[in-house]
């Protein structure tokens, strides 16, 4: 299932469209790379993304941010992929994806004071309806979702259950590659997983970009 979804992230991500840029990176400890259509380059700090941006980080990246013009941050840490605002699942604004996690770690952040929440896709859960910060992290024998603070609620892909379970800050939600499902507080050992990087609160860089932007393509 994990590859079939790495599959449809590329194709995707593959398709040779005119988008407008929907945010841009503002930290690059490590590498941080893009496939956008046929192209495939490394981004720096500056760099303008658009929706259907396949990003994706190496081992050795600390964490890489990326910063959308809607008010919501992706921080990514290490051996990360993930496809940016999908067009695909942007059918109903309500629940258009802010981003789909292939694989790896992805800090999500979501002001209260947005009008839209945001929403997480991965190939087995999905995270609608996040106010507040969400850290999820995306691997072949599982999927966790962890709410730092605020709110958000959690629904396994499978079709299995119809309600979503709603989680409140401190609470977690794991979907295994059995099927298994587990709603609890975050396990201590999971947390000590958790990027470095992501234990860190940083503002917003965005503005200082907005007059010189990096070119559209830095290979």
């Amino acid at each position: 299932m994990v590859r079939t979804w790495i599959g449809v992230a590329v194709l995707l991500a593959a398709a040779v469209v005119q988008a407008q840029p929907v945010g841009i990176v503002t930290i690059v400890d490590g590498g941080l790379t893009v496939q956008r259509g046929g192209e495939r380059f490394a981004a720096t700090e500056g760099q303008r993304l658009q929706a259907d941006d396949l990003v994706a980080t190496g081992d050795g990246t600390r964490v890489a941010r990326i910063e959308l013009d809607d008010g919501k941050t992706l921080d990514l840490g290490p051996a990360t992929q993930l496809l940016l605002k999908p067009r695909a699942l942007a059918a109903d604004e309500e629940r258009a994806a802010t981003a789909l996690l292939v694989r790896g770690w992805l800090k999500l952040s979501a002001p209260w004071n947005l009008t839209t929440p945001a929403a997480l896709v991965s190939p087995r859960l999905e995270a609608q309806r996040v106010r507040g910060v969400v850290i999820a992290q995306a691997e072949p024998a599982e999927t966790w979702l962890f709410v730092e603070s605020g709110i958000a609620s959690a629904q396994p892909r499978d079709g299995r259950r119809a309600a979503p379970y709603a989680l409140a800050e401190g609470g977690s939600f794991t979907q295994r590659a059995d099927g298994g499902l587990q709603s609890q507080a975050a396990p201590a050992d999971r947390l000590a997983r958790m990027p470095r990087a992501f234990f860190d609160t940083l503002p917003r860089r965005a503005a200082r970009f907005g007059a010189a932007p990096v070119a559209a393509l830095q290979r």
